[in-house]
């Protein structure tokens, strides 16, 4: 999967091969992890949700 991000600034990241996200309203974080291999994910991201204006999944 794609994750495409926009900051509020207006800086624009798309994440490549993110196997599975996660919303944290506790953190307030959206962390992107890579594909399970071995049992393990490789973290990708963690990300402030207040400082994101916009992100979509492209599967």
């Amino acid at each position: 999967m794609r994750v495409h991000v926009e900051w509020l600034d207006g800086v624009k990241r798309t994440f490549d091969g993110v196997g599975q996200t996660h919303l944290s309203s506790e953190s307030n974080l959206l962390t992107l992890h890579g594909h399970r291999v071995g049992g393990y994910s490789q973290h990708l991201a963690s990300i402030p949700l207040g400082q994101v204006r916009e992100y979509r999944k492209e599967e």
